[in-house]
């Protein structure tokens, strides 16, 4: 379990590392073009979800390949549009940190990325409206299930946890977009998500780009702290196993040198005649 702790923990930070360097480098956006797109994808959902749960109605969405997204919802009121738009902004770090939580435990590798791909699946069939999204989300939902079924055990890990980094950092990265008071949709300037939040309940727009900078943030650091705490407790679960298997096979051992030693003793040798 120490090795699998320090394997997540390398994991987990390579991934860190690998982000912020392919922010940095350039042609590095084009690499991890995908993992951006997804991004985008989860924004747009979380707004149409959030929606459904606040008794509104979410009628579609759609990606561009500039990576710019629409969600078109019908909120239920003042609160259901201010969480609506809440939900877009934190919904890719939700959906990572899940993701990274989830991480530890190396055997649901998988069982993520299946899942991932199954639910980019049916928002195609239930939500995505135009054809660059629906082509996007086809053949992202395919790179997940190849990398699900054809990646070695580690690389698939690699895998799940730069997923996970990318998705929370998405709104650390796009940081701007929390401070603006529009935003441009293709051809479209639209209010932002934080002017929308604004608008529905009070409160100026930056403090709300503040107060979401810092709850994304939290968002990641918990997750990180969870699955470092999980892996801690198998560990000792690990230790006190090994110790207690230990404790057996010597009062194993004890017990037939003890056994052995009363037969030798009964025994009694031949006379000679």
């Amino acid at each position: 379990m120490a090795d699998q702790q320090t394997s997540y923990k390398r994991a987990f930070w390579g991934a860190v590392i690998v982000t912020l360097v392919l922010w940095i480098i350039p042609f590095g956006g084009l690499v991890i073009y995908p993992f951006s797109l997804l991004a985008t994808w989860a924004h747009e959902l979380g707004h149409g979800i959030t929606a459904l749960i606040t008794g509104g109605s979410f009628h579609g969405l759609e990606l561009t390949a500039g990576l710019g997204g629409l969600a078109a919802t019908k909120p239920a009121g003042a609160a259901s549009s201010a969480l609506i738009s809440v939900g877009g902004l934190v919904g890719a770090p939700i959906l990572g940190a899940i993701i990274v939580a989830l991480g530890a435990r190396e055997r649901l590798a998988r069982v993520m990325l299946v899942g991932l791909a199954g639910l980019l699946v049916i928002s195609v069939a239930l939500w995505v409206k135009n054809g660059f999204g629906i082509v996007a989300c086809i053949a992202i939902a395919a790179g997940l299930g190849v990398g699900a079924f054809k990646l070695s055990a580690r690389r698939r890990f690699m895998l799940v946890q730069l997923l996970g980094i990318q998705l929370s950092l998405s709104a650390l990265r796009n940081w701007q977009y929390l401070f603006m008071q529009q935003a441009g949709v293709g051809s479209k300037i639209l209010p932002s998500d934080v002017a929308n939040i604004q608008k529905a309940i009070g409160g100026h727009y930056l403090l709300w780009g503040v107060l979401i900078f810092l709850f994304n943030s939290a968002v990641l650091y918990g997750a990180y702290r969870l699955a470092r705490r999980h892996l801690r407790r198998a560990a000792a679960a690990g230790a006190a196993g090994a110790a207690a298997g230990a404790a057996d096979a010597a009062g194993d051992a004890a017990a037939k040198a003890k056994a052995d030693g009363k037969k030798s003793k009964g025994s009694t040798p031949a006379k000679k005649r």
